[in-house]
């Protein structure tokens, strides 16, 4: 073939490669019971969906989400497509779908901070650059190393009862073989009295840790928490973000940590291992810019010696599935994870949900993150 030929065919590809429009719809599902953070009390979820369509006609989805609405991280769905759709997504247009660093570091001028809106349109460039190299998401970040991540149920309805019977529905279908008390809602001594009955149902042996959201002070902290250690693996952010030196003097009090609201990027990983502060990392793709961060700190992780855990911001299928790809190329994430928003929602806006299966979730197979919205859900659940 002459070399002007190859040449030609090269720059048509590049140019079917470059990112013609992206689109952000919000869409409400149903979850099958009320959740109860420490912040507020969800009755339903809310997602951002992206779609980054190239040239070629190439199509990229993403996923974009919190907790219920801003009070995590102060950003919601409603911020992310504002900030997508006026500033994001111009600013990225006419890049090769292929360039994630490129957009990201576009994006970075554009906008301070702002991971979640970030990482919303991330992970529909990594499906899409997967889709065009023909590869499932998980071969573009080295390949699989296991085929899922061992669940964690969260215990999130308030009321002993009914965590009770999740955990027996959990267990008796074999979805979820460990389990994590959302707590922060209640005072450290009602946690205490909630955690050892819950303790005294499960027996010695069924893994359970307790999330208090960072409402805890110091003082608090090194009072219950070598209580708990009686009856949890670890506590996952006892004290505020910030309180760095907090978590290591209560680590070197034998009491197990993992950092979720003090880990947003790869520079609090590294503070956060020198500084000796946690046993584990969650690792959480919207509050780390996307995957391409959430790798970074994976690496950190297994050169400092810190084990990883699969965080959720409930996450629906495509969400989860983006994760999944990613976790299960990572060597340091050995504590599993809580991916479960494919049990917890009523309904979702994909032709094939997520497989939960011998206490796992599966990492789905096909090219990309191995999810696509179906037309007729996303406008069914879309907002008017």
């Amino acid at each position: 073939m002459p070399e002007d030929v190859r040449i030609e065919d090269q720059l048509k590809q590049n140019r079917d490669l470059r990112i013609a429009q992206v689109e952000t719809i919000i869409l409400d599902l149903p979850i099958r019971r009320e959740h109860k953070l420490s912040g507020l009390t969800m009755a339903h979820q809310s997602y951002l969906l992206t779609k980054i369509t190239t040239h070629g006609g190439l199509v990229g989805y993403g996923e974009g989400v919190t907790p219920g609405g801003p009070w995590w991280s102060g950003e919601s769905v409603e911020t992310m497509k504002t900030l997508i759709d006026n500033y994001l997504a111009p600013a990225i247009v006419d890049l090769s779908v292929t360039n994630i660093r490129v957009a990201s570091l576009v994006m970075d001028r554009v906008a301070a901070r702002a991971p979640f809106a970030k990482a919303a349109i991330e992970i529909a460039l990594w499906d899409g650059a997967a889709k065009a190299a023909n590869l499932q998401l998980s071969d573009m970040f080295g390949g699989k190393i296991r085929e899922g991540v061992d669940l964690r149920w969260a215990l999130a309805s308030g009321n002993l009862s009914t965590d009770l019977q999740e955990i027996e529905h959990m267990m008796s279908n074999d979805l979820a073989r460990s389990f994590k008390i959302k707590g922060g809602v209640r005072s450290a001594e009602e946690e205490l009295a909630y955690t050892a009955e819950l303790r005294r149902e499960l027996g010695p042996d069924v893994p359970l840790q307790i999330d208090l959201n960072a409402n805890w002070d110091r003082t608090t902290a090194l009072k219950y928490g070598p209580r708990f250690m009686e009856l949890v693996s670890y506590l996952e952010q006892p004290l505020a973000e910030w309180d760095i030196s907090g978590l290591a003097e209560l680590r070197a009090a034998s009491v197990g940590i993992m950092a979720d609201e003090s880990l947003y990027t790869p520079q609090d990983a590294i503070r956060l291992a020198q500084d000796h502060a946690v046993d584990i990392f969650a690792l959480k793709t919207m509050k780390s810019k996307g995957l391409s961060g959430l790798r970074a700190i994976g690496e950190i992780a297994s050169a400092t010696g810190i084990d990883c855990y699969a965080g959720t911001f409930m996450e629906s299928s495509l969400g989860i599935a983006a994760h999944l790809q990613l976790a299960t190329t990572l060597p340091a994430l050995t504590q599993g994870g809580e991916l479960l928003g494919g049990l917890w929602l009523a309904e979702e806006y994909v032709e094939e949900p997520v497989t939960y299966r011998n206490g796992e979730v599966v990492v789905p197979s096909g090219q990309g993150h191995g999810m696509t919205p179906d037309p007729e859900k996303v406008r069914h659940f879309a907002r008017a």
